[in-house]
């Protein structure tokens, strides 16, 4: 009867939702899930700044971002570090992609957030339109005017999205930097990202290829698009679908 619910706290367990400070939001309202019990973790071991991070007064900070209704029901909605700030609102990429995945003509989406210079960022739906279909993105603007003006994506890109294992960590990787591979790789431990771009912000959609294809680009001082399928010099090349982080 309660769909969508993960449940209630078991045994001996406690479950909050609290915003950035620690306190607890109004029942329904989203926020961070911390959760108290016998079975929380004591520690990282041998990293107190980690378990500092997500664990007080016996509460662990899940990073997930939830909400409870007023029978103590919980509702997983996306992972807080995921979560696009745009203007000022909070928007959750998992809501936005369930909403866009009810359009008959799309396989698949992937939402991410975009450094903007206005708004701090902006969503970015990446979609896959299944095979055989024509799609344009006057007909996904028109879709998604059913959302809230503030939660529509203000860019949309057509590209291939890797399979959900494959996927890592939404937001954008820094060119220049030395990132780990996504889990399933080779025998190399690293990805160094170099070339033209590092100036720039680069979101990399990791397809199989002879040159992994950076999907947008992003100069990091003044946050607009650059260049649109632009490549990087790749010091070697991935085996798998991936998608990085910073």
């Amino acid at each position: 009867r309660k769909v969508g619910a993960i449940g209630k706290p078991g045994y001996q367990w406690e479950a909050r939702i609290v915003d950035e400070r620690g306190q607890d939001v109004a029942q329904g309202e989203i926020g961070e899930l911390a959760v108290r019990g016998p079975g929380v973790m004591l520690c990282y071991y041998k990293n107190p700044e980690a378990t500092a991070e997500i664990l007080c007064d016996g509460w662990l900070f899940t990073g997930d971002m939830a909400r409870m209704d007023e029978e103590g029901f919980i509702y997983l909605v996306d992972r807080k570090k995921d979560v696009v700030i745009s203007g000022g609102e909070n928007l959750y990429p998992v809501q936005i992609e369930d909403f866009l995945r009810r359009y008959d003509k799309i396989k698949d989406v992937a939402v991410i957030g975009l450094p903007d210079k206005r708004l701090g960022e902006i969503a970015a739906a990446i979609i896959e339109i299944k095979e055989g279909v024509a799609c344009t993105e006057e007909e996904i603007n028109a879709f998604c005017k059913e959302l809230p003006r503030y939660k529509r994506p203000r860019r949309i890109i057509f590209d291939k999205v890797p399979p959900e294992p494959h996927r890592q960590d939404r937001k954008a990787c820094s060119a220049g930097e030395v990132l780990p591979r996504a889990a399933g790789g080779g025998a190399n431990d690293t990805l160094n990202i170099a070339g033209p771009s590092a100036p720039y912000l680069c979101v990399m959609w990791g397809l199989p290829g002879p040159t992994p294809r950076v999907t947008f680009c992003v100069d990091k001082k003044s946050p607009k698009n650059h260049t649109e399928g632009e490549t990087l010099s790749m010091g070697f090349l991935p085996r798998d679908p991936l998608f990085r982080d910073d």
